[in-house]
């Protein structure tokens, strides 16, 4: 059993490797969980390219619905504020499902992973606000309602 798990989570950090463009690579994935689906919209950023996947997390099977060229620059500058935060988990503890975001990020030899479970953060934000721009289905990702949320049940 234990043998088959480590087997899994490598399978996985290899295809995490291969996507981001080699072993040293630095990229930035952030994972959209589409509730109340099995399904998971993934956005890779390498260092020249912005992909889009939907992935089916019962199946593991992907498509991919975009990949376009972007400017190096952007996955420096997300990936430097990404490393920056000091939690691991950045929860609204009154809402359990709906806007959850899973990222992870790796800058130099520096590997950060971070979930927004119904969370406002600049940092998210301005991923998203970039990705807005680079994609044709937008991502809704409203500070207000977010932050309402967060006080609703206190």
């Amino acid at each position: 059993m234990a043998l088959l798990l480590l087997s899994a989570e490598c399978e996985e950090s290899n295809k995490n490797k291969v996507m981001a463009g080699g072993k040293l690579s630095n990229y930035l994935i952030i994972k959209q969980k589409l509730y109340p689906t099995p399904y998971v919209k993934q956005f890779t950023l390498t260092k020249d390219s912005l992909k889009v996947s939907i992935i089916n997390a019962n199946s593991k099977k992907d498509s991919m619905l975009l990949s376009k060229n972007i400017d190096t620059l952007v996955l420096t500058k997300l990936n430097k504020e990404f490393t920056k935060l000091t939690d691991s988990i950045y929860e609204n503890k009154c809402t359990s499902d709906g806007l959850v975001f899973d990222i992870e990020s790796k800058d130099g030899q520096t590997l950060k992973k971070i979930r927004f479970s119904n969370f406002y953060n600049k940092v998210l934000d301005s991923a998203i606000s970039y990705l807005n721009k680079n994609i044709k289905d937008k991502i809704v990702y409203d500070k207000i309602k977010l932050e309402k949320l967060n006080t609703d049940c206190n």
